[in-house]
Parts: C-alpha cells; structure tokens; sequence
C-alpha cells in the first residue's frame, strides 16, 4: 500500500506541477477564504480514480469530497492539493496528502512536495521517512530555544484563537514561522527542523498523513484536551510538538484559549 500511495502521490504532484504559475488557473472561493481551482480538482478527480480502481469502492473523505465530521472508520482521507493559497499566488510550498484509514487509524501515511522534492511516508510501528531516510524529531528541551510554526484556518474564531496563540507563544520562543502548508509543516516537525506546530482549526484532509508521521519520527499529537487525533475530527487546536515540549506547550494553549 505504501507503494501504491507514494506513487499516486508523486503523480498528482506531477499533474500540479503543469497547471503551477500558469495563466488563466481560475479559482473560486468555497466559504470565508477558502480557495478552490481547476488544479485541486484535476488532482482530486486524478488520486480518486487511482484510490478506487486499487481498492474497489473505497470510501474517500477529500478537501473536495467532504464527509460529516467524526469518526472515520476505513477508507482515504486526501488532500490533492495542500496550500491552495500558496499554490493560486505562485508561492512553491504546497503538496499532496494521501491517508490509509484501517478500523479508525490511520495506518499508512504519504505527503509529497513536489517544488522541493520532498516525499515524506510512514507506516505505524515502522517509523517516518523522507527521501527514503529515517527522520525523528529535535532533541530540544526548552521554549525559549525552541522554532514553533503557526497556522490557522479560514473562519473568523479560528483566526482569532490562532492570533490570540501567536501573541502568547511567540515571545516565549525563540522562532516562529507560518508557511501555509500542513504538509510541509508537519514534515518539519518530524524531520527535527522545528521543535513544534500549533494549528488552529486543523482539518482532517491537512493532517491525516503528517500526524502518523510526525508520531512515527517520535513525537506528540494532541488536541487541547490532551486527546490523540481520531482520523475524520475536525480539531478546534492541534498541538504538534517534539514531545520534550508538549506539557507546556499543552498547558499554554489551554490557559489561552
């Protein structure tokens, strides 16, 4: 399966990659910011074809092809096109998430970069990957040595809470970044380059891959009750960290929000 996926992956990328800058790639808004162009739903029309003639009626929860919130027992969960933003206004970070979803877990997990070249996969029980090299995260203990990135979605209260996280956390850290990809985002924390991701109103299409990965590669994924990410929630904050920082980190957030 992992196989398969990294492959069907690295095709959409491909596919991505032709319509990337090119004039004309005209886009509508879905809810509040919210960004949908013809790119999205070629990728989307393209991983749904391959998912479902490798696994015959599969069910599959897409940006595109959304579910009602909750558990997500056996299926896909699949963003074809992860920074939609990024990709509409020609800024080169942005990618695909493909999840296998097996009895409410996620069990196999690829995200591709195509304009970097990344391909980060995990398996549970079988560690993280990028590249096909072993990654784990930073080994880093305090805050205030610490590179958090910040992201947030697209509704006014999840704006809100993210601005109202960013203000509390940023002066106890050394670094904060934003790059509009969860993908790349979670990639980072688990390949050790950033010690933590606070997300505000985190859907599960961004996140299905890179919570295993990051998981795999030895760190933490909750919410802000302390609970681990069900595949198919929706999650009000989500709070990724190298696990060294997670208590406090959970203990900001909670006293913020």
């Amino acid at each position: 399966m992992q196989g398969f996926l990294k492959k069907t992956a690295k095709e959409a990328g491909k596919l991505l990659t032709s319509y990337f800058l090119r004039p004309g790639n005209h886009i509508r808004f879905k809810a509040h910011k919210e960004i949908v162009n013809v790119a999205d739903l070629a990728a989307d029309k393209l991983i749904t074809r391959r998912l479902r003639a490798h696994v015959k009626g599969a069910t599959i929860m897409s940006e595109e092809q959304r579910l009602p919130d909750g558990r997500f027992d056996t299926g896909f969960i699949v963003d074809p096109l992860d920074g939609t933003t990024n990709f509409t206004h020609g800024t080169p970070i942005w990618g695909v998430n493909i999840a296998r979803i097996e009895a409410g877990e996620t069990t196999v997990g690829v995200s591709a970069l195509p304009m970097s070249g990344d391909l980060f996969s995990t398996v549970r029980g079988k560690g993280a990957w990028r590249n096909g090299k072993r990654i784990h995260v930073s080994n880093r203990k305090r805050l205030s040595e610490s590179t958090l990135i910040f992201c947030h979605g697209y509704s006014p209260a999840e704006m809100r809470r993210g601005a109202k996280l960013y203000a509390v956390l940023h002066p106890k850290i050394r670094y904060c970044r934003m790059f509009g990809s969860a993908a790349f985002e979670l990639g980072m924390v688990a390949a050790g380059t950033v010690e933590g991701f606070i997300y505000s109103g985190a859907k599960p299409w961004d996140i299905a891959p890179g919570v295993l990965l990051v998981e795999e590669a030895g760190g933490i994924v909750t919410d802000e009750a302390g609970r681990a990410w069900m595949p198919g929630r929706i999650v009000r904050t989500l709070i990724v960290s190298n696990g060294h920082l997670h208590n406090k980190l959970l203990a900001l957030v909670r006293r913020t929000i």
